[in-house]
């Protein structure tokens, strides 16, 4: 984790993480002025980001204080060919080889901040797991995943929300397994201080009142009375002081003037929530580095939904038979609550990112080690089920995509074309292109998608040594790190990336994985 956050973080170019300008910009304000932004029409402070909840900032204000450093005004040029704007280059800005110091120390603040995180998590995996392969698995997902680590490379208050967050599933944890006041009273004082650093933490205070009335149940108001004292206690005075200036407890109008372009207006039944974005959450949850804009080839996403749809797999049978605990309802409540406030959240502002579920990451990593574990148990008895079902899913698939698209050929023509004429043209229309290429290129798909899905699925069960998770999340680390690297230094500026390169490279490195 450290290795690979070090890395982007001094490899990256200056503002090229998510939102990164507007987070330096309140990072100055804070450091020249030492107070909270206000947000108000004709009064912005700190554009873009000056809502945001200020203990990051002050943290990180304080940091560059100590190493005697002034956070510098970086301006830089944006770029008319960055990707939002129909263009293929990767990169927000134009950069002529910035090396801004003040910057890449004040990144090393998420950095720490992250190796926090880790501990707990280390910690956690000590409390719920007793054999080791799965307290590998645990640590694996909930750490080494490439965009977790991405941002904690990066200027963010991210960081510091997922490890408050972190640190009261904890709490909240341990209160479930042996309850006790003192647990209850530190996991409000933790939220208060995550309600001080990103407000996506607001899934944890109807998670901690849900569980103290069900754990203790007539007995719980004095739980209840400590949990929100401690909570008051450490942030009781920020949504005074946002009703006094905004008159608003949650700091909802101040984000909407600060972050205008955002504001949305979405029906959670619209189209939108049912196509683009599950899509741009799952790829954003585990690589889409820079803006959003830096994406792995397609394959390594359909490998990383193989994985998770064995886990979803294994939770439905948990359910469906019973085996669960106590702590097991706790974490599906939490990925549960987590995820609807983040889809609500979507419908009045735009950010169908998937870094914003990782305030519960402790909680997603418990369940899908559960449901891979508890699926990899009844692997005898679902072999015949994968063969069958992944058949099944093929032929549906080969089906479509023979009548949908051009046949195999024609697109390795094409391919080789752009990458000859050095230009990216429209995407092909579909058309029909006779019986004999219909079954041909039918047959193709139906025997890539049936042996990629089936033998992955086989594969992913058939974990034996503790540490080939980690293995396989390190190999995947330095390949969307590598890939990142390519798409920055070689092909921005200059030329768009050729995906057929990045195909090669990933079936080279899946190769050398397999064997």
């Amino acid at each position: 984790f450290f290795t690979f956050a070090l890395l982007w973080n001094l490899c990256l170019p200056p503002f090229e993480g998510p939102d990164e300008n507007a987070h330096w910009e309140y990072v100055r304000f804070v450091y020249y002025h030492w107070k909270i932004p206000v947000q108000k029409e004709g009064r912005l402070d700190v554009p873009g980001e000056g809502f945001q909840p200020p203990l990051y900032y002050f943290l990180t204000a304080s940091f560059l204080k100590i190493f005697g450093v002034k956070p510098e005004n970086i301006s830089l040029q944006k770029n008319p060919r960055f990707g939002w704007k129909k263009g293929w280059e990767k990169l927000r800005y134009i950069h002529h080889g910035e090396r801004c110091l003040s910057l890449h120390l004040a990144r090393l603040v998420s950095l720490f901040i992250g190796l926090g995180t880790i501990f707990i998590l280390w910690k956690a995996s000590l409390l719920l797991f007793a054999d080791i392969r799965e307290r590998t698995l645990f640590l694996s997902f909930g750490t080494l995943i490439p965009q977790f680590i991405f941002m904690h490379g990066v200027l963010n208050n991210d960081s510091l929300g997922i490890f408050f967050s972190t640190l009261t599933l904890y709490l909240l944890t341990l209160y479930v397994l042996h309850p006790a006041r003192k647990l209850i009273f530190l996991a409000g004082i933790s939220l208060g201080f995550g309600f001080l650093s990103k407000m996506s933490c607001i899934f944890l205070l109807p998670l901690g009142i849900g569980t103290v009335i069900l754990r203790e149940k007539r007995s719980s108001i004095p739980s209840l009375f400590l949990f929100l004292l401690g909570l008051i206690l450490v942030s009781g005075w920020y949504p005074v002081r946002n009703f006094l200036i905004y008159k608003d407890f949650t700091g909802i109008k101040a984000q909407s003037i600060s972050s205008s372009a955002c504001v949305v207006n979405r029906s959670i039944f619209s189209r939108y929530f049912f196509i683009q974005f599950p899509a741009s959450v799952f790829t954003s949850f585990f690589a889409a580095f820079g803006w959003v804009s830096i994406k792995l080839p397609l394959l390594i996403y359909i490998f990383i939904l193989l994985g998770c749809m064995l886990a979803l797999t294994g939770i439905f049978f948990i359910i469906k038979e019973r085996a669960f605990s106590s702590v097991f309802i706790f974490h599906l409540a939490s990925f549960l609550l987590i995820l609807f406030s983040f889809v609500y959240y979507n419908t009045r502002f735009n950010c169908p990112q998937g870094r914003c579920l990782y305030p519960a990451i402790l909680s997603i990593s418990t369940i899908f080690v559960k449901g891979y574990t508890y699926l990899k148990q009844k692997k005898p008895l679902i072999r015949k089920k994968i063969f069958i079902w992944s058949g099944i899913c093929s032929l549906a698939v080969a089906l479509l995509l023979g009548v949908f698209y051009v046949p195999f050929l024609k697109i390795l023509y094409r391919l080789l074309s752009i990458w000859y004429n050095n230009s990216r043209p429209m995407y092909p229309f579909p058309y029909y292109t006779g019986k004999v290429d219909y079954l041909l290129w039918s047959l193709f798909i139906f025997l890539f998608s049936f042996s990629l899905g089936s033998w992955t699925l086989l594969f992913l069960l058939s974990f034996r040594c503790p540490s080939s998770p980690f293995l396989l999340f390190v190999i995947f680390n330095l390949f969307s790190f590598t890939h990142a690297f390519l798409n920055v230094t070689l092909f921005s500026w200059e030329k768009p990336a050729h995906p057929e390169i990045f195909l090669a490279l990933s079936t080279l490195l899946f190769s050398f994985h397999w064997t």
